[in-house]
């Protein structure tokens, strides 16, 4: 249920985002996605 708070809901999108961003400026993601 931690994960339901609306404080770690804001932090999982701005982590994406910053992601996102990271990825389109050409530099490697943090978090690597297996595939």
């Amino acid at each position: 249920m931690a994960s339901n708070t609306v404080e770690c809901m804001n932090r999982m999108a701005y982590d994406a985002a910053s992601e996102i961003v990271r990825v389109s400026e050409g530099e490697q993601p943090l978090w690597n996605v297996a595939k």
